[in-house]
């Protein structure tokens, strides 16, 4: 019997070139070899948030990403992630993200809030469970909106209207400066109570990288070469990817982790807070 082979030339849709909308978000990447950018967009208006070359978005926000069959939706595994990211192709901007209809530097006090709370709004999916009723946190926020109030008063009305939340998921970022309104936990709950605890470093981020140098200094002196488990992530991440290492022996086995959620075993552990998710396991 015989065969012939059949060679399927798929078009030019399944590239990554193109709009992709990060589903559950209100961004839009746009790919193309003169220039990309991320647009962010909500019910009151869109903002061109970031430009960057192919290569840089790529290797950012979609690496070892992978096309759906027809092309119409990606996945993306971002590094220090615990879940993929999921995008739908889109065959054009929405119409407030067009030149001409972009939020930029004129625009006023008043609608910066807008599109502040209809992010939140339009996106956040756990008032109820926050017991957030965020109509009357607008309604308490409009009192103190004004069209010529400055940045810093804006910048203190949102921080208002944030403090209801105690959800390191959310933070307000102005520059170098970054607020968020839940009290720090875990990880970083630790590393700052060491850090108020000693006076030799002055700089809250040396202090991090010299204790998480010392982490790696453990691992590296007592764990069997090779024996290193990462969950749910990347150890690229200063932080959050430090939050999910675990450190075993060679002794390894699929389920043996302590993961600081249940009694730990004898001969352990790092503890980082309420939910201590960093062990050592000594060699047994």
């Amino acid at each position: 019997m015989e065969h012939t082979n059949i060679t399927i030339e798929y078009p030019n849709i399944l590239y990554f070139d193109g709009l992709w909308k990060h589903t559950g978000y209100g961004d839009i990447y746009q790919l193309n070899d003169t220039e990309s950018k991320i647009y962010q967009f909500n019910s009151e208006g869109c903002v061109l948030a970031e430009t960057m070359t192919k290569v840089a978005m790529q290797a950012t926000y979609f690496p070892n990403a992978t096309l759906s069959d027809d092309g119409m939706n990606l996945t993306s595994h971002q590094i220090a992630r615990p879940f993929v990211q999921q995008f739908e192709r889109r065959s054009a901007l929405p119409a407030m993200c067009q030149p001409g209809q972009l939020f930029d530097t004129q625009t006023s006090p008043l609608e910066v809030y807008r599109f502040f709370w209809a992010t939140m709004h339009d996106y956040n999916a756990f008032f109820q469970e926050r017991g957030i009723d965020w109509d009357e946190v607008y309604q308490q926020a409009a009192a103190n909106l004004s069209t010529d109030m400055t940045d810093s008063e804006l910048l203190a009305v949102i921080k208002m209207s944030l403090s209801g939340f105690s959800d390191d998921h959310v933070s307000l970022t102005d520059g170098d400066e970054e607020y968020s309104p839940a009290p720090p936990k875990g990880v970083l709950r630790t590393l700052q109570q060491g850090f108020l605890n000693q006076t030799a470093i002055s700089d809250f981020d040396t202090y991090i990288a010299n204790s998480l140098a010392q982490v790696s200094l453990t691992q590296q002196q007592m764990m069997d070469s090779g024996s290193v488990r990462v969950i749910n992530g990347s150890s690229a991440d200063t932080l959050y990817g430090a939050e999910r290492i675990v450190w075993n022996t060679t002794g390894y086995t699929d389920g043996a982790f302590y993961t600081g959620r249940s009694q730990p075993p004898s001969g352990c552990c790092i503890e980082s807070g309420d939910s201590p998710t960093i062990a050592l396991k000594s060699r047994q």
